[in-house]
């Protein structure tokens, strides 16, 4: 059925509208998606670049292929470049410290130091002296070699001097020459002030001088036959002041302790001698010079050192 002109010329209208319309939404699709995907790469123009980089290229499209090759220089071009190998000259080496700044060195340790107090017990062998008189020397004759025993305390002032006091006993042998004369003895003693100057404020070693004055006692005792019978003990004895000398060389075993030998004389100056009668009898005095007596003797010592208090 065939429509008037006028009908027809409607429908054209309408399609020609309708065309429009399509079109233009067709444009609005085509922009709506493109907007999307723009905003998905909003965060940076690398990453957008690199997400369009990694799309792959449709095939046969060449354009697609030189546009990646493009922007895959560009990233490369974007690196930044690799710093050169450090060579030990790019920073200067730290200034030397001044000589104030330098920290002070360590207090060296005192090797073995001394102490304040030392107590010195010595065992010798002591060898007596008869000094000859002008009739005989048979008082003391047949004295012969003996032990004494020495105790010492000293308080060292500094590392280089001490001084105390000693008190010495000693046991002589005696065999008188004359036969008559039985039961025979011989001793000394002596008590001195004593001091002592050292060689050495530190180390294993401690050598000294060894200098004592005081008074001293040596004597003989011996059992004698009398003129009207009988027999009867006497006793002679020379005193007077003395003066002690001796030389020693100490060795440190600890802290604590030391040993070592010394060689020491002792001099008694005798101006008299006195002659008793045993038992609370008689006595009287003789010269030095009728018979003999006992004048000094040489001591040649073991030492033992026991120090205490504080260290010098």
């Amino acid at each position: 059925m065939e429509h008037p002109p006028a009908q027809r010329g409607i429908r054209s209208h309408h399609r020609a509208t309708a065309l429009k319309a399509l079109s233009w939404l067709g444009v609005a699709v085509v922009t709506s998606s493109l907007g999307l995907r723009s905003a998905a790469a909003a965060p940076g123009d690398d990453d957008t670049r690199v997400l369009l980089a990694e799309e792959p290229p449709e095939a046969g499209d060449p354009s697609d292929i030189s546009v990646s090759g493009t922007r895959a220089a560009e990233e490369s071009l974007k690196q930044p470049d690799e710093p050169p190998p450090y060579e030990g000259s790019s920073f200067a080496p730290p200034p030397p410290l001044a000589v104030d700044e330098r920290p002070a060195p360590l207090a060296e340790r005192v090797e073995l130091p001394r102490r304040a107090v030392e107590l010195i017990p010595r065992l010798a062998l002591s060898l007596p002296h008869c000094e000859a008189g002008e009739a005989s020397s048979d008082r003391c004759s047949g004295v012969g070699g003996g032990m004494g025993l020495t105790l010492t305390a000293l308080w060292r002032v500094t590392p280089w001097f001490a001084w105390g006091g000693a008190l010495s006993v000693v046991g002589f042998e005696n065999e008188p020459e004359q036969a008559e004369y039985r039961d025979a003895q011989a001793g000394a003693a002596l008590l001195a002030l004593v001091g002592r100057v050292y060689f050495m404020d530190e180390g294993r070693l401690d050598p000294y001088l060894e200098l004592g004055v005081g008074g001293a006692a040596l004597g003989t005792q011996q059992e004698e036959p009398e003129l009207a019978g009988g027999r009867a003990r006497y006793d002679e004895t020379s005193a007077g002041p003395a003066v002690r000398a001796a030389l020693g060389l100490d060795i440190h075993l600890t802290r604590a302790l030391r040993v070592g030998p010394s060689l020491g004389v002792t001099r008694v100056f005798v101006d008299k001698v006195r002659r008793c009668r045993g038992g609370g009898g008689h006595c009287h005095d003789h010269t030095t010079s009728q018979r003999g007596h006992l004048d000094s003797y040489l001591e040649l010592g073991a030492n033992l050192t026991i120090q205490l208090g504080s260290e010098h």
